[in-house]
């Protein structure tokens, strides 16, 4: 599997958090609504889960080929103007499951390690909606030949 499934797969492998907040509201990139709810003016259900990963390439290459790699992940849950006590218990729950988490990966690669560097919450200006950002760096494990 690749990190992005990785990181979907983590969450709906923690009970409480999939709960909380189902893993199947949680996806890579930006909310796009379908065409059909696009056209209709339907907003998306909360709360959801979305997540952007920034990588730059290997940051260490060793002699026998093997690297590590440092990647971004950047966890934004979604919920309600009226929920932010309900977001702030899904985003600890986040926090929880994925700081210092190992994900194996696909061709032998792993996450060795996440890393949260920091969270906040925000308020949407036009629809007040609240949004909780999850900040982690993650430590890739690259073995020789992938």
């Amino acid at each position: 599997m690749n990190i992005e499934q990785g990181i979907i797969d983590t969450w709906a492998g923690d009970a409480t958090l999939n709960g909380l907040l189902p893993s199947a509201r949680v996806s890579r990139g930006q909310y796009q609504p379908s065409a059909e709810n696009e056209a209709a003016k339907i907003k998306p259900v909360l709360p959801y889960c979305t997540f952007t990963i920034s990588d730059e390439g290997p940051d260490f290459q060793a002699n026998d080929d093997s690297a590590a790699d440092r990647v971004d992940v950047v966890l934004q849950i979604t919920h309600t103007p009226d929920s932010f006590d309900e977001l702030k218990v899904i985003a600890e729950r986040a926090r929880t499951v994925y700081n210092r988490a190992t994900i194996g990966l696909e061709d032998g690669n792993q996450v060795l390690t996440m890393e949260r560097r920091r969270d906040f919450s925000i308020q949407d200006d036009n629809d007040l909606t609240w949004s909780w950002v999850l900040e982690f760096e993650c430590l890739i494990l690259l073995p020789s030949g992938t």
